[in-house]
């Protein structure tokens, strides 16, 4: 390959490696970051499962570098350490079609200034766009399924117990 090819090759890889960087300190991203609640409201959560918003929107509003927590009402009494499996999908539109996220559009993230210490309990899930994409969120989360009682060993271990 001579000089020139070579030289085509390496700019359009740069250029390709500076489109894809997330929204950091050191990207072309202007977005400041900022925060939103979606609070817990009626019908979101039917049996085990939590919606963010109903099945075609519309979705939580996902700018660059802002961080959404969205209260689940998943959790169950007594058990913090059991928390729901997640689900993260993507719009370009809020009542677009969905797709699931992937890469670093959606990054667990912990909320600065809350005594929380992860992102993820049994109460809260934070979510962060760490890219400098405009996209709409719907999350989907489902508490462990359980047809009998959690209970707790003495030596601490949780477990669903059948009813008898």
């Amino acid at each position: 390959m001579n000089h020139y090819y070579r030289a085509i090759v390496a700019a359009l890889l740069g250029t390709l490696s500076v489109a894809g960087t997330g929204c950091t300190k050191t990207s072309s991203c202007d977005h400041e970051e900022d925060m939103a609640t979606v609070s817990l409201a009626p019908g979101m959560v039917q049996g085990d499962t939590y919606h963010s918003a109903p099945f075609g929107g519309p979705y939580q509003a996902f700018p660059p570098n802002r961080t959404v927590s969205f209260e689940h009402g998943l959790g169950v009494e007594g058990f913090p350490e059991i928390v729901p499996t997640v689900q993260f999908w993507l719009a370009f539109t809020p009542d677009g079609a969905l797709a699931p996220s992937a890469g670093n559009f959606t990054e667990l993230r912990i909320v600065e200034g809350e005594e929380r210490k992860t992102p993820l309990d049994d109460k809260r899930i934070s979510v962060r766009n760490n890219t400098c994409s405009n996209v709409y969120l719907w999350v989907v989360a489902t508490r462990p399924n359980c047809t009998g009682t959690w209970t707790r060993s003495a030596d601490d271990v949780v477990t669903c117990e059948p009813n008898p």
